[in-house]
């Protein structure tokens, strides 16, 4: 991606959002067609599968995993 401005904060922001979309676009196409609310809720669902997963490594390694939280983080 093209970028101008390198270090400013808005335009390093903007090329690093400009690379992770097309990052998407051509590793993950079904998430480019979600509407907001869809990739909401996907995300919601896999950060939600990927803590139990986590919790359940520990617990097999009988660590601790009564901090691991499967709220989603993020504000609807």
């Amino acid at each position: 991606v093209e970028l101008e401005n390198a270090h400013e904060a808005t335009a390093d922001a903007l090329a690093a959002a400009r690379v992770a979309w097309k990052q998407v676009r051509q590793r993950f196409p079904q998430l480019a067609q979600m509407d907001t609310d869809a990739l909401m809720e996907f995300q919601a669902v896999e950060w939600y599968k990927d803590r139990v997963s986590f919790k359940k490594y520990l617990e097999g390694k009988g660590r601790d995993a009564s901090d691991v939280s499967t709220a989603w983080p993020m504000l609807g």
